[in-house]
């Protein structure tokens, strides 16, 4: 049923072909609603993929089928902010801004005020940590 679906498109971001990956989010909206719990833990795992090309995918698609501000989404984005390799974090930093937008790119206290949730708050904070560690190891 539905499960399936959804499982065999987000299967398709690990595809070699550019295009397979775009029609990814389509597909996702055609068969799950906004923000489902399966379509955030599928498409969230690849931001842990060997290839960058399939990260980024992810992180754009989650940023095309999560509503702004989802919970569930931003606590599987955070979570990655946190992983020992570099690419990873970096996939999770641009999926959080594109499911935080437009709160992300402003100052970290002025973007909290406008953040409407305890979990959009965390995830920020989350992300500032992240950023802050990269520095220092700059």
């Amino acid at each position: 049923g539905a499960a399936r679906a959804v499982r065999a498109a987000a299967a398709l971001l690990e595809d070699e072909d550019f295009i397979q990956r775009l029609a990814v989010a389509k597909l996702l909206l055609t068969v799950s609603q906004p923000g489902d719990e399966l379509v955030v833990l599928e498409v969230s795992a690849r931001l842990e993929h060997r290839l960058t090309s399939v990260r980024l995918a992810a992180a754009t698609v989650l940023g095309q089928v999560v509503p702004r501000g989802c919970e569930r989404a931003l606590n599987a984005i955070s979570a990655r902010l946190s992983h020992k390799e570099p690419g990873p974090r970096s996939a999770a930093l641009k999926a959080l801004a594109l499911v935080l937008s437009p709160a992300v790119g402003t100052a970290p206290a002025v973007a909290a005020a406008a953040l409407s949730s305890a979990a959009e708050v965390a995830a920020l904070e989350a992300a500032h940590r992240c950023l802050e560690d990269v520095d220092a190891s700059v």
